[in-house]
């Protein structure tokens, strides 16, 4: 937060900056502007002054929102998407069918993200992808149904499809929205080879004929 002496010192960095793009603002304007940034500390704002009064791209006397820009970068949300969808594909080839049902290490049940062992799938999946690939998993019906997509799809349609999931799942954060409260779907599939041990075969189930 900006001092009172901290705000007229800004005042005098800041009609200097706006008069060297030839700018003359009203005691009123510049008012505005400094209390826009008044929540960043003095030597942030000069120094995104002085950034932006450098950078030949810039034709126009800086508004307040341009500077927060430059001292607070919002990363590019597409790009993100592309870049954790992406991400979300790796971890079905590398984890498959079996990362929801867990590894059983002692009786108890145990998921692994990223390089560390964690009691629930929903730790395991946000350690590894974070809240949105985890809300954008569930949104996509679940573990199961998203790596059946990635196994059935060209890569390239599923990246798309993902990327766009993400986004939707991002504007929910945005509007405040807790995405890690979601809960991922119940898969049947999933519980009952859970249940019966992920490296049990029902051999008697598979149609072989018995050639004795």
């Amino acid at each position: 937060m900006l001092s009172f002496e901290e705000k007229n010192r800004l005042a005098v960095v800041y009609s200097a900056t706006c008069k060297s793009f030839e700018k003359v603002l009203d005691p009123d304007v510049l008012k505005l502007q400094i209390d826009d940034l008044s929540d960043f500390d003095f030597e942030q704002i000069t120094h995104a002054l002085s950034v932006y009064r450098t950078d030949p791209k810039n034709r126009f006397w800086p508004k307040a929102s341009e500077i927060r820009a430059i001292i607070n970068p919002q990363p590019d949300t597409k790009q993100v998407a592309i870049e954790l969808a992406y991400k979300i594909d790796k971890a079905v080839k590398k984890h498959g069918y079996n990362w929801a049902s867990g590894q059983q290490q002692g009786g108890a049940t145990y998921y692994k993200g990223g390089s560390n062992l964690y009691h629930t799938f929903k730790d395991a999946v946000i350690a590894e992808l974070g809240p949105l690939g985890w809300h954008a998993i569930c949104a996509r019906g679940g573990w199961l149904s998203v790596r059946n997509s990635a196994n059935e799809m060209d890569e390239g349609i599923f990246i798309a499809q993902m990327r766009d999931q993400i986004q939707a799942s991002y504007s929910l954060e945005k509007q405040g929205f807790d995405i890690t409260q979601i809960e991922m779907p119940k898969d049947k599939a999933i519980e009952s080879n859970r249940n019966a041990g992920l490296t049990a075969i029902d051999f008697n189930n598979l149609g072989l004929r018995n050639e004795n």
